[in-house]
């Protein structure tokens, strides 16, 4: 059965990065002390899931020390200058980490109204001390090589039993059909990539893409690879498709039992094997496998979603974040204005569940963000909401893109992409 929790978080990411003011925008990570949970998950939606848990991390922690000061490290930037892309542009960022190995993807050059020139990457062995960086082959013709216009929506993943990392994200072609998603592979630990790998049948288009794969070494699905997609075509229907062998192939596309609609889904896989995919349909819903990804089952409520439209324009919506930890716990946070008068701002609501879907329960507890803390860079400066220390089970790993906006702790940089980690710890991040 889920909880909710409520986190007052006003400064949130939109659900896709928007352009700073100024010449550059940039993927930014931070991160600060351990975590045991399962998937790191950074990127438009993942910011609000992970504020979210070091917030409520706040609410019992103990401020034994201040936080690690914080220093900027470039790992890559936008070298293109073809149209019709806004250059100079580095957005959308998703990182993942399997022990001291961090690979993160993100677009480059971004087009509006969507995808990019590009889709980078960046790869380091050493806890996010040094990086090497480039960008996926075989994809997009800004970059050279690939069949296609655009890319986007880039999430990472990494299968253990294989040793393969991999790159899902959406083709995007202004001529032809295109597979609802590819997938790039590494066999070398994320420094060179091969030609991406077709997920799904050719079709106008897809969205919300997401990548997960099972290195629980005793699930009985040990290196199973899962993609979630839908198809706005057919009314946002969800699809899922698996591999076995490390994304070289993929089955066909299965839809969930009752063939529903949704958006935004973010597969998590437990220790037992079983998949959780929590996604946006009607409200808040989650719908799982037990079998390896052969039947997907329908969707059940999580919760009905009452969003307040932000000002400014800002893109943004109540589309889920969601993790699991190393005891199977999922973890799903979107935004909601229920426990505001007349519904006037969103909150951060929090629901968690370590069993099956049985529906919501919803409860609310308000929570004050810890203190900020200044950083600075040859670029500019910001600030950065200050982690609870120590921070026991749960991570503090954000990925942004600065922007300016009035309301926004962050101001605006002129920069690339950059990085900041705290001393690496062995460990094993799924």
């Amino acid at each position: 059965m889920f909880s909710a929790r409520l986190a007052t978080i006003r400064d949130r990411c939109p659900r896709e990065s928007l352009l700073i003011r100024g010449r550059h925008a940039a993927p930014y990570l931070y991160s600060w002390g351990r975590t045991s949970m399962n998937r790191i998950l950074c990127n438009r939606r993942n910011i609000a899931l992970l504020a979210g848990l070091a917030l409520l991390s706040a609410c019992t922690a103990v401020y034994a020390q201040e936080a690690p000061s914080v220093s900027l490290t470039e790992i890559s930037s936008d070298p293109f200058t073809v149209g019709p892309g806004q250059h100079a542009t580095e957005v959308e960022p998703h990182v993942l980490s399997n022990g001291l190995t961090q690979v993160s993807a993100f677009q480059t050059g971004r087009i509006a109204p969507g995808g990019a020139t590009a889709i980078g990457w960046a790869t380091s062995t050493d806890g996010g001390t040094s990086w090497s960086h480039g960008f996926l082959p075989g994809l997009t013709t800004g970059n050279g090589g690939g069949p296609y216009n655009a890319a986007s929506d880039p999430a990472v993943a990494y299968d253990a039993k294989h040793g393969v990392w991999m790159i899902a994200s959406l083709p995007i072609s202004n001529t032809s059909e295109t597979p609802a998603v590819v997938v790039s592979r590494s066999t070398d630990g994320g420094f060179t990539w091969e030609s991406p790998v077709n997920v799904g049948p050719k079709i106008p288009s897809s969205d919300k893409n997401w990548i997960v794969c099972d290195s629980y070494s005793a699930s009985p699905f040990y290196g199973n690879c899962y993609v979630e997609w839908d198809n706005p075509d057919n009314g946002d229907e969800i699809f899922m498709n698996t591999s076995s062998d490390g994304g070289l192939t993929w089955g066909a596309s299965t839809p969930t039992a009752n063939k529903s609609f949704g958006i935004g889904g973010q597969p998590l896989v437990q220790p037992n094997g079983t998949v959780v995919v929590p996604i946006e349909t009607n409200g808040i819903s989650a719908f799982s496998s037990t079998n390896g990804g052969s039947t997907w089952s329908a969707p059940v409520t999580v919760s009905n979603i009452q969003s307040h439209t932000d000002a400014g324009g800002i893109r943004s919506g109540p589309l889920p974040s969601a993790a699991v930890d190393g005891a199977g716990t999922v973890y799903v946070v979107w935004e909601d204005c229920r426990f505001r008068a007349k519904c006037s701002t969103n909150d951060l609501v929090f629901s968690t569940s370590t069993e099956a879907f049985t529906g919501p329960r919803l409860r609310a507890f308000r929570l004050t963000p810890p203190p900020a803390q200044s950083i600075t860079s040859s670029r500019g400066s910001a600030l950065i909401p200050q982690p609870p220390a120590p921070l026991h089970t749960w991570p503090f790993i954000i990925t942004f893109t600065p922007r300016a906006i009035a309301r926004s702790q962050l101001a605006s940089f002129m920069s690339d992409t950059f990085l900041r980690t705290t001393p690496a710890r062995p460990g094993t991040l799924r």
